[in-house]
């Protein structure tokens, strides 16, 4: 288990520097238009409304049809978004609202202080135990 635990926290540490390194490669802005929405099912049941719909960028030169916006429209169903097209995680497959932030940054430093916290419990009770069976066999 404590393996599991560390291989997990170098994962997390993994995916949150390539979604850092993400962050500093070059946006291209446009606008997003809601032509659908699809409702998800999350974790416990947990509903939520995902936007997909057209996407323009300001120069008009890219278009990109029928792609998910990261991050919710105006009530003109429209949106302020940008793409990173060198992007590692992501690339044209999503679209990211003007305030939807760096998500997958968030997730990766949850999950990799889970993994961490979990490795330390695991390794105090490995610890414990260990002293536990010498204090008994002896």
């Amino acid at each position: 288990m404590i393996v599991l635990c560390g291989l997990g926290f170098v994962a997390s540490i993994g995916v949150g520097a390539v979604a850092l390194v993400d962050a500093g490669k070059p946006a291209i802005w446009g606008t997003f238009t809601e032509t659908r929405t699809e409702l998800r099912v999350g974790y416990k049941g947990a509903t939520r409304t995902v936007s997909f719909g057209d996407w323009v960028s300001d120069d008009g030169a890219r278009h990109l049809d029928d792609t998910e916006l990261d991050g919710e429209p105006g009530k003109d169903r429209t949106a302020r978004a940008y793409i990173r097209p060198t992007g590692t995680l992501d690339g044209e497959t999503v679209v990211h609202a003007e305030d939807s932030g760096n998500p997958m940054l968030i997730v990766a430093g949850v999950f990799a202080l889970l993994a961490l916290g979990s490795g330390v419990a695991r390794t105090i009770e490995f610890v414990h135990t260990r002293r536990e069976y010498a204090r008994i066999s002896s």
